[in-house]
């Protein structure tokens, strides 16, 4: 009988060994590029997992995503941690209440997800300071990813739904699917 630590461990080791490479992916220069236009992967891979778990874990992953995108990024160190805190809750609280965990939805919460941290990015980075072209970035690079990014969300969902049924799930707990 394994002790509820040690699935504990294996559960967030499989997490956090999830969040490293997802950010190595998406930090690597050119990976997945289409005409400059690069997909965010951490924040779907968020979602995916937030689906399944509850919302002080949820709240939990996210944290831990988002330092990771920041210290990959170069960004303002908890930025990116703050607004994932709160898709993951947002995204746990959806499927426990609302809706069930499913790629239809995932595609949804993923879109929702994407645009909210990108608009508050565009906002606090450009707008608020009168950025010259500011518009033309919105619509020349931050729409494309956006989109580009809910395009290839299936693909993290499945992976997500795939580590988490056959890693992490324990069979005396059950999700809705």
């Amino acid at each position: 009988m394994r002790s509820s630590r040690f699935v504990a461990f294996k559960k967030w080791s499989i997490f956090i060994l999830c969040i490293f490479f997802f950010s190595i992916a998406q930090s690597t220069v050119g990976f997945l590029s289409i005409l400059g236009c690069r997909p965010v992967f951490l924040l779907p891979l968020s979602v995916g997992f937030s689906m399944f778990l509850n919302q002080k874990e949820a709240a939990i992953f996210g944290l831990i995503s988002g330092l990771f995108w920041d210290c990959f990024s170069g960004r303002l160190f908890g930025y990116s941690s703050f607004v994932l805190i709160a898709v993951c809750v947002f995204v746990s609280l959806i499927c426990s209440y609302i809706a069930h965990a499913s790629i239809g939805n995932y595609i949804i919460l993923t879109f929702v997800g994407i645009f909210v941290y990108n608009f508050i990015d565009f906002v606090f980075r450009y707008m608020i300071w009168n950025f010259y072209g500011c518009w033309d970035i919105w619509i020349y690079h931050i729409v494309p990813t956006i989109l580009y990014t809910t395009l290839i969300s299936p693909l993290i969902y499945l992976l997500c739904k795939f580590v988490f049924d056959k890693f992490v799930n324990d069979k005396k707990t059950n999700y809705v699917q």
